[in-house]
């Protein structure tokens, strides 16, 4: 499909710049990819997609590190290691679930994001 998106991507939406970023990086190949906040303007269901997409290149090549910041932890279950900073310090780090199951920021995220879901807000 071909389609024209004006200079800068003015003529996509939010997530549709997203996604085009996103393939730009992953086709240069770098041995380091940081994602801030990348996926905050798609939905969901694309957001899932994405990550599994991630996770399956991240898994076939072991030259290229991921670093994603992000404030929704639902996926991060997925990924190997887990950084929270607290005021600019770091204040935990782990494996998702050793990092969910004591007490700390991430834990009371994660807990109130899991509520909001649950909720549907």
């Amino acid at each position: 499909m071909n389609a024209l998106i004006g200079e800068r991507g003015l003529n996509l939406s939010g997530g549709q710049r997203a996604r085009v970023t996103l393939a730009r990086a992953l086709a240069r190949q770098a041995p380091l990819l940081v994602l801030d906040d990348a996926l905050s303007s798609v939905d969901a269901e694309t957001e899932s997609r994405i990550l599994d997409t991630l996770g399956a290149l991240s898994a076939s090549d072991d030259d290229q590190t991921l670093l994603m910041i992000t404030h929704r932890f639902a996926r991060l279950h997925s990924f190997d290691q887990v950084l929270v900073l607290e005021d600019g310090v770091l204040a935990q780090h782990g494996t998702p679930a050793r990092v969910a199951a004591g007490p700390g920021l991430y834990r009371k995220m994660l807990e109130l994001q899991q509520m909001e879901s649950a909720l549907g807000i």
